[in-house]
């Protein structure tokens, strides 16, 4: 049996006046270096709060930071689980 699984996410959330958008479509592992090396920087980069005045400037909060890293993360996993 041939199982699909879409995942959608959408913030109707603005950065200043430009819409924000990032997709990714694989059927691959090829992406999960660069996954597991994104989720890595960013997660450290919010336990050090770097840059996090100027998210929070446009209205992007620790905490919102922190869940698209765990999507991200959760992303990775299920990549991974495919193999």
């Amino acid at each position: 049996m041939d199982e699909s699984i879409i995942n959608v996410f959408l913030d109707h959330e603005k950065i200043g006046r430009r819409d924000k958008t990032l997709s990714m479509i694989s059927n691959c592992q090829t992406p999960l270096s660069m996954l597991t090396h994104t989720s890595s920087r960013a997660a450290s980069m919010l336990r050090g709060r770097a840059y996090l005045h100027q998210y929070e400037k446009y209205g992007v909060g620790c905490e919102q930071i922190a869940n698209a890293i765990l999507s991200m993360e959760q992303i990775r996993k299920n990549y991974e689980e495919v193999s």
